[in-house]
């Protein structure tokens, strides 16, 4: 019996030992996990793209969804593309990503005579251009005019059916995860943010 007790406590001295250092790595695993990460989008240089397949797009401006001197405001037949990136490694080439995560469109423009870029190299821009949030929402930032909220403008629109909306400013909650106003239809509420797109 006394050998069964004496295993018995040195079973558990083991479990809480090995309880003792696994918890504190699983926590700063979760920490690091849920801390809201800054992303900066560089479009795919694909060789393999035939430019003779290529449309070409107008771009005239700066972008109004990221302040970056690579991003503008193109339009293709009656679609406003928004941002539209240069392309690394090919003057010619510009990128007009929906998401950053799925294929790029990709245009035939000329940037280089574009008045109203942005001449903030190397600056982070001000707002990201598209959020993701925790629960995997995906936004992106409105170009043109839209709808006031309790009299905060729109900013991000939500998902394909636009059911719901972001309104700036981000903020940084105490626990170092961004958050921002979510507007569902029917209420305001702070969502935290995953990823900032700039």
């Amino acid at each position: 019996m006394k050998f069964l007790l004496k295993d018995i406590k040195w079973m558990i001295t083991l479990i809480v030992a090995i309880l003792a250092l696994a918890v504190p790595v699983w926590i700063d695993h979760q920490k690091e996990k849920n801390i809201t990460q800054t992303m900066y989008y560089v479009p795919v240089s694909n060789n393999d793209i035939d430019l003779q397949k290529i449309n070409t797009a107008n771009c005239w401006t700066g972008s109004a969804t990221v302040w970056r001197r690579d991003a503008f405001r193109c339009m293709h037949e009656n679609f406003i593309y928004d941002p539209c990136f240069e392309v690394p490694f090919n003057s010619e080439l510009i990128s007009c990503p929906l998401t950053p995560y799925t294929g790029d469109v990709y245009f035939i423009a000329e940037t280089d005579t574009v008045e109203g870029r942005h001449n903030n190299f190397e600056e982070v821009p001000p707002y990201p251009w598209f959020i993701k949030l925790v629960d995997n929402t995906e936004c992106h930032m409105i170009s043109g005019a839209t709808n006031l909220i309790a009299n905060n403008r729109m900013d991000y629109s939500c998902n394909k059916k636009e059911t719901s909306w972001l309104l700036l400013p981000i903020e940084i909650n105490n626990k170092g995860i961004s958050n921002i106003n979510c507007w569902n239809g029917k209420q305001i509420k702070k969502c935290d943010i995953k990823e900032l797109w700039y």
